[in-house]
C-alpha cells in the first residue's frame, strides 16, 4: 500500500481504497482469521485510514475506476454506496 501510494509513476486514487482492503485481508488470512490477533492490527489501520486517507474522493475513484468497477472481484462496499 505504501508503494502504490508513493509511487510517481501512475496516480494511485484510484487504487488506494482497494488496496488498503487487501492489505487488511492479508493481515487476517496471515494470522490464521484468529481476531484476537488481527484486529488490534486492523483497528490501527481503520484509525489511520478514517483520520488521513478515507475521503470520498477515494470512495468515488474506487467506484468509479474500470479495471476495479469490471473484475470479477468488485465488490459493492456499504461504505462507497452511501
Amino acid at each position: 500500500v505504501l508503494r502504490l501510494a508513493d509511487s510517481e509513476d501512475r496516480p494511485s486514487i484510484g487504487y488506494l481504497y482497494e488496496a488498503m482492503d487487501k492489505a487488511k485481508e492479508a493481515i487476517r488470512d496471515n494470522l490464521k482469521e484468529k481476531k484476537k490477533l488481527y484486529m488490534p492490527i486492523w483497528k490501527i489501520i481503520d484509525k489511520r485510514w478514517t483520520g488521513q486517507l478515507h475521503q470520498p474522493l477515494h470512495e468515488a475513484a474506487y467506484y468509479l475506476n474500470p479495471a476495479i468497477r469490471f473484475s470479477p472481484t468488485f465488490k459493492k462496499d456499504r461504505e462507497v454506496m452511501h
